[in-house]
């Protein structure tokens, strides 16, 4: 118990302040001083606005990058998205296909196009983009034009016809939507895809079990998902973990589970990939 006690505490103030209904303006500040008083990342920022960023793109300011990816260091954002592009070509080449022999595809979650921004020379592919986030979108709508970015709601709603696309990614999403909105979700994803068309989603499992106290972690070697801070659903404040058993669960309605990474997506922590095909 005693090397769990750090955890306990980290958590039950984070109960305290979200009781006082401070949890949010107070990790605002203090996110905010975070990258204030960084001088290192400040004159690293600096550096790489100057230069600019290798794909001739825009980079997002710091502030939206932290609303994604909990860093402000803007040249680390842009290689964390070229590990994750080159995580979803590697995972895909692993199961026979590539990005490029895609028509449509999604980037569900797509923030300020950490990933996306990295298809823009895809010969015969459109790309897409939906986040909750609106200032997100907004960015990507004014940077990214070779992308088509929408705003969707934190209710399982997508504006897309049935069957559009061929191949949706999901980096880090189903881990903060709480257990209510896991199956409308998915239920969404695969109408908007098309039949025989992939899907690779990433989740917190098995290597993120250290952030569980004993007794979630209990629960989680049952089976079962365990969401912390579920009062705020669609934000990173919200944590859920997902055990294996519970994803192939989750997706054996309406889909085929074709792979299952342990610890694939190196670009978000080391989560787990899961490979999906509508049926």
């Amino acid at each position: 118990m005693n090397g769990e006690a750090p955890l306990l505490l980290r958590l039950g103030i984070l109960r305290i302040f979200d009781t006082l209904h401070i949890l949010l303006p107070m990790r605002t500040i203090y996110n905010w001083c975070r990258y204030a008083f960084n001088l290192k990342v400040l004159l690293r920022n600096a550096n790489f606005i100057k230069s600019g960023a290798p794909d001739g793109l825009p980079i997002p300011p710091p502030f939206l990058i932290h609303e994604v990816s909990g860093v402000y260091d803007q040249r680390a954002f842009f290689d964390n998205g070229i590990d994750g592009a080159n995580c979803i070509r590697q995972n895909l080449r692993r199961n026979n296909l590539s990005i490029e022999s895609f028509g449509s595809i999604l980037d569900f979650g797509c923030g300020c196009g950490r990933v996306l921004r990295h298809w823009r020379n895809l010969p015969k592919t459109k790309v897409y983009g939906t986040d909750y986030n609106p200032r997100l979108i907004a960015w990507c709508r004014e940077n990214l034009p070779f992308a088509s970015c929408s705003v969707n709601s934190l209710a399982a709603h997508l504006d897309y016809p049935d069957a559009t696309f061929d191949f949706i990614y999901a980096i880090s999403v189903f881990t903060h939507l709480t257990e209510d909105l896991q199956v409308p979700w998915r239920d969404e994803l695969f109408r908007v895809l098309r039949p025989e068309g992939y899907a690779l989603l990433t989740f917190q499992g098995t290597r993120h079990q250290h952030r569980l106290t004993e007794a979630e972690r209990r629960s989680f070697g049952s089976g079962n998902l365990i969401v912390q801070q579920s009062r705020y659903p669609g934000m990173n404040t919200c944590q859920v973990f997902h055990p294996e058993s519970y994803v192939r669960r989750l997706f054996s309605r309406g889909g085929e589970v074709v792979d299952f990474i342990p610890g694939g997506a190196t670009d978000a922590g080391g989560q787990d990939v899961v490979l999906l095909k509508r049926v």
